[in-house]
């Protein structure tokens, strides 16, 4: 026969799931924002490195900007 638990043994598995969910969603949130702050820090050194090279290139902004708006409608069909 199956064994029964108790109602209090049942209740206290349940507030221990509970408290490791919320320890695991406080890591996910740490864990997130840490991602999003690497995320953004990695966008704002390639803007940087972008704006170098265009600002060394010989090409004005027309002409890049043409390039790169060719590129897209070339993939794009």
């Amino acid at each position: 026969m199956a064994r029964t638990k108790s109602s209090a043994s049942l209740d206290e598995q349940i507030e221990k799931a509970q408290e490791r969910l919320a320890k695991v969603k406080a890591q996910y949130e740490g864990v997130s924002t840490d991602l999003r702050k690497l995320l953004e820090e990695r966008e704002g050194r390639r803007q940087k490195l972008l704006m170098a090279a265009i600002a060394k290139s010989d090409k004005s902004f027309e002409d890049i900007l043409r390039f790169l708006e060719t590129k897209t409608t070339d993939e794009n069909t």
